[in-house]
């Protein structure tokens, strides 16, 4: 029989120790080895397993042939990444009750895993929304209208999709900032003018400000 196990990482990081993003939808193991609750260590086909350091494992199902198990974890939106398969691999075959018929958890040194499947956002390049967009944050300005900046972050999103990029922020929301701080730079910059103007030395110093230098939002 194979068996098909999901594992997720639910810690409060998004990182890992090296500063890499941890998957974001985790991974399925096809493995020979059914799952086990961890508490009662129960074996469980189907269902909640338990968590264990910010680690969470849901099985399934059981199949009768490794194909059925790929079917199963393509159907639920997985790609296999990595291909363990091993006609010699250990197999745990133990006796897992004690003398009075209580399970017991196994320690031999069998794990069974056969496949790993990965969710397709997960094999993705990780970007973090500013450092990606960096070298085109120019290209929003003061003056885009909210349909005008709607449009780039269409524009852009699909590009990076198609880029194979998974983004970590929302692009909306940094689109909105970078314009918003390009207003306020603006709109002081126009403020200085106006007070550089009005301090003039005389009638022949000042400059004429329009309408436009102040109301360009």
């Amino acid at each position: 029989m194979f068996y098909l196990i999901h594992h997720s990482d639910i810690g409060p990081n998004d990182r890992d120790s090296s500063g890499n993003y941890k998957p974001e939808c985790g991974h399925m193991e096809i493995t020979t080895v059914p799952g086990r609750k961890n508490m009662s260590h129960e074996i469980c086909t189907d269902g909640w397993l338990g968590s264990c350091n910010d680690n969470s494992s849901t099985a399934y199902g059981e199949y009768d042939t490794i194909e059925d198990a790929r079917a199963e974890a393509a159907d639920r939106g997985y790609t296999v990444e990595a291909d363990y398969y091993d006609e010699d691999i250990t197999v745990c075959d133990c006796d897992l009750t004690d003398d009075d018929g209580n399970d017991v958890e196994c320690d031999c040194s069998a794990d069974g895993t056969r496949e790993i499947w990965y969710a397709p956002v997960d094999k993705m390049d990780q970007w973090d929304t500013d450092d990606y967009f960096y070298a085109v944050q120019s290209e929003i300005t003061a003056e885009m209208s909210d349909v005008e900046l709607a449009d780039w972050v269409s524009k852009n999103e699909t590009e990076a999709k198609n880029e194979n990029v998974n983004l970590h922020g929302d692009v909306e929301e940094w689109a909105n900032k970078i314009r918003f701080e390009k207003r306020r730079e603006k709109i002081e910059s126009v403020l200085d003018d106006l007070d550089e103007a009005l301090t003039g030395c005389g009638p022949d110093n000042r400059q004429t400000l329009t309408l436009e230098d102040v109301c360009f939002i």
